[in-house]
């Protein structure tokens, strides 16, 4: 609600009934003047009276009636007005919230999209760096168990260039034998 708008209306109703009781003292005044003037002229003074001050009674109606009416007309104008201002700021507000909206959303999208690009890097290279880890540590376990089984075999614990050779020799056996297809 727009308080200009009220207090103009105040003001102009205001403005009316001081205007209204001015006339009204003003007719009374006048009928009183012309009522105490004569006294003894009788009913035919009356009579003149009673329509003199009903002909300004209606005068001084229809001039306060198109007073009020030019009044509300005015404040009726002044509310459409304000109306259609606040309308307008209204839609330019709701616009401006939508672009915000709509930018936030794409905002996120390219946040979220690089945060899921990110983690996956991430996820990459943990995984590269477990799967290094567990490849060392079962060439560790197999170089154990050859050399257990070599101990055994053998007799005797056997140097790193005697286990590849025996690798080696296994291998080639196993091609010739097909035992890899």
């Amino acid at each position: 609600m727009n308080l200009p708008i009220y207090s103009t209306f105040l003001i102009i109703s205001q403005v009316c009934n001081f205007v209204l009781l001015i006339l009204v003292a003003f007719i009374f005044f006048k009928v009183e003047r012309m009522s105490g003037a004569d006294d003894n002229r009788g009913n035919d003074d009356h009579k003149l009276k009673r329509k003199l001050g009903k002909k300004v009674s209606d005068q001084f109606s229809g001039q306060v009636n198109e007073l009020v009416a030019a009044a509300l007309e005015s404040f009726n104008v002044q509310i459409k007005s304000e109306i259609g201002k606040i309308s307008e700021e209204s839609m330019s507000k709701l616009r401006g919230l939508s672009d915000f909206t709509q930018a936030q959303e794409a905002t996120i999208g390219k946040e979220t999209q690089f945060l899921v690009a990110n983690n996956f890097s991430k996820v990459e290279k943990e995984l590269e760096e477990y799967k290094k880890t567990q490849m060392a540590k079962i060439d560790h376990e197999i170089s154990e168990i050859v050399s257990a089984a070599a101990k055994e075999v053998i007799g005797r614990a056997i140097s790193a260039a005697e286990q590849e050779d025996l690798v080696n020799k296994s291998l080639e056996r196993a091609k010739r034998d097909k035992f890899f297809t």
